[in-house]
């Protein structure tokens, strides 16, 4: 019976952990839905992700034509 209670204990201890974890994922399922992204910088790349008005100043080779 000492093992069914310790394995018990760990996995309360393993568990208290969770609320930690939950909230990470739930930021992060929030952002994906909005549409956030996690890249740092903007690149090249073959996916579409962001659109945003022409602003004065912008350069024209940094405009996607595509």
């Amino acid at each position: 019976m000492t093992d069914k209670y310790e394995t018990l204990s760990k996995a309360e201890k393993i568990a208290g952990n969770l609320p930690g974890l939950l909230l990470e994922a739930d930021k992060v399922a929030h952002t994906f839905m909005k549409g956030l992204h996690g890249r740092r910088r903007v690149g090249q790349g073959e996916t579409f992700w962001q659109f945003r008005q022409y602003q004065h100043g912008d350069q024209p080779r940094d405009i996607d034509w595509r």
